[in-house]
Formats: structure tokens, sequence, C-alpha cells
């Protein structure tokens, strides 16, 4: 009975004082039997949802510095099972070094925190439209 008390009684006060931007401590890191085995295709549905106000701005970079180019980009990248993307690739040559979109994209894939893992990931490609 006064255990159920107390935690009637302090959730509350958390979540005030999380709403008034008091630090509550981090939740303890994840055991490595806890990680996930790898980042998953899930994972990367996660991330284009997340990030996709910021391709749609690599599109608009890409439409004031040449409007003539368009088209499909599909990249290829590797996570770190620190959660680190690598190795951002393309076989699209043609739309490689000379577009805006390019190196826009392989920032964004590069600086998104992906979750950590107990092992590096399978490749992980999509094809970005612009």
């Amino acid at each position: 009975m006064r255990r159920s008390l107390v935690l009637a009684c302090c959730v509350p006060l958390l979540a005030v004082a999380q709403s008034r931007g008091a630090a509550v401590p981090p939740a303890p890191p994840a055991t490595p039997q806890q990680l996930p085995e790898r980042v998953t295709t899930k994972d990367v549905a996660a991330f284009l949802a997340a990030t996709r106000p910021g391709f749609a701005k690599c599109a608009e970079e890409q439409q004031r510095a040449d409007p003539t180019k368009h088209g499909a980009l599909t990249l290829t990248w590797w996570v770190n099972p620190d959660g680190h993307a690598y190795t951002v690739t393309t076989q699209d040559t043609k739309l490689t070094q000379t577009t805006t979109y390019f190196h826009c994209a392989i920032v964004l894939v590069r600086e998104w925190e992906w979750p950590k893992a107990r092992q590096t990931s399978a490749p992980l490609r999509h094809t970005f439209r612009f």
C-alpha cells in the first residue's frame, strides 16, 4: 500500500519536472545482450520518416543550383555497431559529383544517429527521388 502511494505521488511530480525542463537522468545504457543484432530496414524507414524535411531541403538546393538536374539517386551505406554510418556510395555516376543533392543526401545519412547494434549492418540501400 505504501509503495503504491509513493509511486502515485511521485509520477506526476516527475512529469511536471520534465515539462519545466528539469534534468531527468538518462536510461541506463543497454547491455550487449539487449542490443539488436544489426540495423534493419525498419530503422531505415524511421530514418526516412524523420529526415523527410532534410531531403526536401536537399531537393530545393538542387533546384536552385541547377533546375535541369533531377532524377533518382540510389545510395548504399553500412552502419557500424556504434551507430555511425560509413562508406556511403552510389552506382549512379551521372548524378554524383556534380549534384548538390548527392552531397546533401550523403551528409544526412552520415550524420543520422543510427541505433547501436551488436554487428555491422548488412548493406542498406534506398532510392531518393528529386
